[in-house]
This record gives structure tokens, sequence and C-alpha cells, in this order.
């Protein structure tokens, strides 16, 4: 178990039950405070003279050692050995993390048992490397001219496959606390089909969206208290899955001088990777992914360099 420090906890914060009182009352500290501050004015709310220190409008405690966190995994890796040219790397992790989270020290609601923005049950990585058997050193092309052998002999190729499952989904409200799901709002198929492009001409509502909107129920008012964590880990984001290649050749000019030419070329399907959904339920666009990922698309870089 990792222990951590919670930052900017309010010792001020208003008590729930406290949370609809906003009638305006008198200020007892109009005229002391400067008119200027959060508490110079005649009137107040009055939940703000039913905190510990109503003399100020917070009162932060900058660290306090209680936030707890667990890390489970299962950890595999497989290499194979250069043989015939070809060398294989590969990891793959399945974990979980949970994170107790202290959220407030008035409040009955202080631990707060969630899974952290940064928990990815699966990770899979896949490295390998194979010198093609072609040119007069390959077992094929062995009488191959020399100058034929500087085009097409010596060459090699690396693979690279990384997978990472979605980021686990945290729901907000804007002037509110967190919705409640009332049922399972995921949805089947892949995530291109899913992706809320597809727009409803009556309701003006996705038809499509990555998750059921309808699923969430919103708080009755802005005092109201979610009992939601911050993320689920049963409801996450499109999963990233990238590939990579490269395709490089070094062979000697000279004594001391050799030259090598390099092409790397970056998702070379040119997948797709989705962002994450929209997450605040009163927004227009709540379940619909607007966007890919930043610089997933094919990238494809030729090189060359000469070393001496």
């Amino acid at each position: 178990m990792l222990k951590g420090f919670e930052h900017g906890l309010d010792l001020n914060e208003v008590v729930d039950s406290q949370r609809p009182n906003t009638a305006t009352v008198p200020n007892p500290f109009y005229g002391v405070l400067p008119a200027s501050s959060t508490l110079g004015s005649a009137k107040i709310a009055g939940n703000r003279l039913t905190v510990r220190f109503p003399q100020f409008a917070q009162v932060l405690l900058d660290s306090d050692n209680t936030g707890r966190a667990i890390y489970h995994s299962l950890q595999t890796s497989y290499q194979k050995r250069t043989t015939h040219g070809l060398t294989v790397v590969g990891a793959y992790t399945y974990s979980k993390v949970l994170l107790w989270q202290m959220t407030s020290l008035v409040n009955p609601r202080a631990f707060q048992k969630s899974i952290p923005a940064v928990d990815f049950p699966h990770i899979f990585r896949l490295f390998a490397t194979y010198d093609l058997p072609i040119g007069r050193a390959g077992s094929i092309g062995k009488s191959l001219p020399v100058w034929a052998d500087y085009v097409v002999g010596g060459w090699s190729l690396t693979w690279n496959t990384e997978y990472t499952s979605g980021l686990p989904l945290g729901f907000t409200d804007k002037g509110r606390d967190k919705p409640i799901p009332g049922q399972d709002p995921r949805t089947s198929g892949s995530v291109k089909d899913r992706l809320g492009d597809q727009i409803d001409p009556v309701t003006k509502l996705p038809i499509n969206p990555y998750f059921k909107a309808s699923s969430f129920t919103r708080m009755i008012d802005q005092y109201a208290v979610s009992p939601e964590p911050n993320q689920y880990g049963w409801l996450r984001g499109p999963a990233t899955f990238i590939h990579s290649a490269t395709l490089f050749k070094s062979f000697r000019l000279y004594e001391d001088v050799s030259f090598e030419l390099r092409a790397e070329i970056r998702n070379p399907f040119n997948s797709p990777a989705f962002s994450n959904p929209a997450t605040d339920v009163s927004a227009a666009n709540f379940g619909v992914i607007e966007s890919t990922v930043a610089n997933s698309e094919r990238n494809i870089l030729v090189g060359a360099k000469v070393r001496f």
C-alpha cells in the first residue's frame, strides 16, 4: 500500500446539511474586513456563518498524510534471443490500482474509494527485429553483383506494437455534483461505430453515442452531494493500439566511414486512435467523440546518416 498527501483540503468547507442555506443575512464582519474582500459585503449567505472559521473565506490544509493506494499486477515477459536474424521481446501486464482519497475534513463523506486516472488493466508491448536474409551475406541472393547487394542487401526491419487499455471515465455536471448512472450505459460495437457523429433530425441528439446518455441521472440541484466516485473502472474510453515499423540499412563506404539509410513508419495501417468522449452531462456533446489522439495519424520519416 502506498501512502500519499492530500492537498488543498478546506477546513472551512460548508457542512452538507447547510449547503442549501443560501439566504442572505447581515454580515457581522461588514466594516471590519475590506469591502473588496470575499466577506466584505453587507450581506452574505447564511451558510458562510456556519463554518469553523467564518472570518475567513478559506482555510486550506496544504497537505495531510491520508491518501492510500494499492497496486496489484501480474507481469509477464517473453524473449526470443537472436536466431536466424530474428529477435523478439514481448511483455504483458494485468493490473489494478485502488485509491482511497480524502475528499473532506468536515463532512462524513471523507474517504472515497475509486479507480485513479492512471489505472490501465491491460498493457501489452511487442518488439521484434529481423535481419532480412537478402543479399550476398544472406540465404537469398548470394550471387548478387556488388552494386545490387548495395541496393537490396543488408536490410533490417524492426516492428513495435503497443496496446493500452482506455482511460477510466469520470463524469461531471456543470453547476452540480457528479451524475449517477442508473443503469449500465455501455454500448456494443467498434469505437468507430460509436462516435456520436450521427444526429437524429428530430431530437438533435446523437444516434450512436459512445455510451447511453439517458442512463445518467443528474443531481436534483447544486446542493445535492453525489455518492459517485471520480472515475469508473468498468467504463473506459477507447483503448490505444499503435504499431510502428522501421526499415534500415548500414553499409561501409570506406574503412572508417559508414552510411545508414532509415525509413520509419508510425501507424502504418493508418488506424485512428480516438480521444475520450465528452463526459459533461450538461453539454450538448455528452457521449460524443470529437477528435483523435494527437500525432496518431500515419507518419513516414526517411533519413540518412553518415558515420565517420
